[in-house]
């Protein structure tokens, strides 16, 4: 075993919270990549997608231009809830573990709150535990727009979303795991960060 590996197993033993990525940490797929392709429109918005996950353009703006393509609706976003119930068994089985031995589970998304709900019930971590951006609806159910007051949207977003719930929590051993440029910036929030 690297000399890696025995550190996150170390430090992940002492955590009292570990905030999750969802995109391709929980789940396999990327939200926005899967909702573009129920909408058709799913090259033009990998390549928005890559550039923001390189850190390449800013966040808020990749993720206005990706959902003004895209126009998700509320239909769609449902299906996509339904998809992402699909997760890794290890990972299930990893916050299931966590959370039995009393370890707070956040999920910190640039996601969509709607669609990561399902799999955070699944897994048995509350609502008010994820951090997601939320999209806006008219009343016939269209795409009007998103909730720019939640810091998931912004840039630096996962950071304040995180240094929040340090406060919140009053954590010892706050731990963020995650694949992107996003959790590597918030990992100055943290006592450590897995990438």
């Amino acid at each position: 075993m690297s000399e890696r590996v025995r550190h996150a197993q170390e430090v992940l033993q002492r955590a009292d919270v570990v905030c999750f990525d969802f995109d391709s940490t929980i789940s396999p797929h990327e939200c926005i990549d899967e909702l573009a392709r129920l909408h058709g429109v799913v090259d033009a918005v990998a390549s928005l997608t890559r550039s923001a996950m390189e850190g390449g353009s800013s966040f808020s703006s990749t993720l206005k231009l990706r959902l003004e393509l895209i126009q998700p609706t509320k239909d769609s976003i449902t299906q996509l809830g339904s998809k992402l119930l699909a997760t890794n068994p290890f990972v299930f089985e990893f916050i299931q573990s966590l959370i039995q031995r009393g370890t707070r589970v956040f999920i910190v998304s640039g996601g969509f709150e709607d669609a990561i709900w399902p799999c955070a019930n699944l897994l048995q971590i509350p609502p008010e535990c994820v951090f997601a951006n939320r999209i806006l609806y008219d009343k016939d159910g269209k795409y009007a727009g998103f909730d720019m007051e939640r810091p998931t949207s912004r840039d630096d977003g996962k950071s304040i979303a995180i240094r929040a719930i340090r406060q919140q929590t009053n954590a010892h051993s706050l731990v963020i795991i995650g694949d992107g440029a996003s959790d590597l910036d918030a990992a100055g929030e943290a006592h450590a960060f897995i990438g």
